[in-house]
């Protein structure tokens, strides 16, 4: 039973660390388009009054 709680851990763990990368990646990359999405509206578009 140990011999399975060590193969466990050595999966699950990158696992986790990609994942947890790619939310952080995820929520920085979704903070920088707000952002830029209100101070460079597209074109054609109107930017909404203040």
């Amino acid at each position: 039973m140990a011999l399975m709680a060590v193969v466990w851990h050595w999966w699950i763990a990158p696992l986790l660390v990609a994942l947890t990368v790619l939310a952080i990646i995820a929520t920085i990359a979704g903070y920088f388009k707000v952002v830029h999405g209100q101070r460079y509206p597209p074109r054609g578009k109107e930017r909404a009054p203040e």
